[in-house]
């Protein structure tokens, strides 16, 4: 916080001066892509999001675990994959992230109905009905389980 306090006022100061900083760069730290963007209220934060190196990984294990338990009973394949979407969302569900887990949660969807299609040569199946298997065995919802910024005493000032 203070070092946001900081660039702020310093930029505040070159501003009225004629001069703009530039921002600084990306950078990846445990699985979040830590961004500069702009707030509501046009003022300058650090913003988190998945990083791409993650996303990718954690779908290729999802990948994986559907292929390698296509065969299994629905139930067992439904509450696994529950388990490992909640996983997920427990670490990645920070403020400012919920788009990247609505992505990963619609992908899941994809690469599970891929998987269910190739349990035997006639087992393709429409998406029409696959949405109405997923009313039956809905996948966990992406939401936000950290929240950073709500209530804070140095944001609230």
């Amino acid at each position: 916080m203070i070092l946001m306090m900081t660039v702020k006022s310093l930029s505040v100061r070159l501003r009225s001066g004629g001069l703009q900083i530039p921002l600084p760069i990306n950078f990846d730290f445990l699985g979040f892509t830590h961004f500069w963007g702009k707030t509501r209220k046009g003022g300058f934060a650090i913003f988190r999001k998945t990083a791409k190196g993650r996303l990718a990984k954690t779908l290729k294990s999802f990948n994986d675990y559907c292929r390698k338990d296509r065969h299994k009973p629905l139930s067992e394949q439904y509450a696994m994959l529950n388990r490992k979407l909640r996983g997920h969302f427990a670490y990645f569900g920070i403020t400012g992230n919920l788009k990247a887990l609505k992505a990963v949660h619609s992908k899941v969807q994809k690469i599970w109905h891929k998987w269910l299609g190739r349990r035997s040569r006639k087992s393709y199946i429409p998406w029409e009905k696959f949405s109405q298997f997923l009313k039956r065995f809905p996948l966990t919802p992406p939401r936000i389980q950290h929240q950073y910024y709500q209530g804070h005493p140095l944001v609230n000032q």
